[in-house]
């Protein structure tokens, strides 16, 4: 074989190789990085953000947690120092509650169990209030129904595994 014909077919080679890792290996982590971020529910909300969490006790009232300087701090239904290991996991999945799937012509809310009885969570991260809306558990799947909006009809009802 020619020298300059192994030449070109090694600089073909590396060039391929080159090509897959940069493109397979890298891109394809960079990609799933950013089909995940496109699936959760509050894209703009990250975990440290969060700096309350209000949630409907069993009994009509509502518990509330604030975050100051760093600590959480229950201030409903009385005042106490917060659990920061609970709170901080409780922020962590709301940040990062990703969709399974998208019910795109869903019915009525109240079929989902996401109607004015649903079970909801309300928090406030980087100056914006949220509202998750906690439904049904899905028939077929280990899915809960969730409505990511005050008015379940103002975006697709989804689908997320709540563990």
């Amino acid at each position: 074989m020619n020298p300059r014909s192994t030449v070109l077919l090694l600089l073909a080679a590396a060039a391929l190789g080159a090509f897959v890792y940069l493109y397979e290996v890298k891109g394809g982590e960079e990609r799933k990085e950013a089909e995940t971020a496109a699936k959760r529910l509050f894209p703009d909300v990250q975990a440290t953000d969060v700096q309350f969490v209000e949630l409907a006790t069993t009994d009509g009232g509502k518990a509330r947690a604030e975050r100051h300087e760093g600590a959480w701090r229950l201030v409903e239904p009385m005042a106490f120092p917060g659990d920061a290991v609970n709170l901080d996991g409780i922020a962590a999945g709301l940040a990062d509650l990703a969709s399974e799937q998208v019910i795109e012509s869903p019915q009525a809310a109240e079929i989902y169990g996401l109607g004015e009885a649903a079970r909801k969570v309300r928090f406030g991260a980087a100056g914006k209030e949220h509202e998750l809306r906690i439904g049904n558990k899905a028939p077929l799947a280990s899915s809960t129904y969730v409505a990511s909006a005050a008015d379940p009809g103002d975006l697709p009802l989804t689908r997320v595994s709540l563990a």
